[in-house]
């Protein structure tokens, strides 16, 4: 019973992290109106202004 009460709390750990990390990866905040945009579009959808890219330094 310990374990499975363990597991459950150890699975329930991980499925929280992931919910609260996997949308930043895939949803970016535009920096203009803070609202989630798709990754694939280069502006955002609410305002228009052009999307960050992470991979210009």
């Amino acid at each position: 019973m310990i374990n499975v009460c363990y597991l459950a709390i150890m699975g329930g750990i991980v499925v929280l992290i992931a919910l609260l990390s996997i949308p930043s990866l895939f949803w970016p905040k535009c920096a203009a109106c803070k609202r989630r945009t798709w990754v694939a579009r280069d502006t955002c959808a609410a305002c228009g202004a052009p999307m960050r890219d992470d991979l210009d330094f």
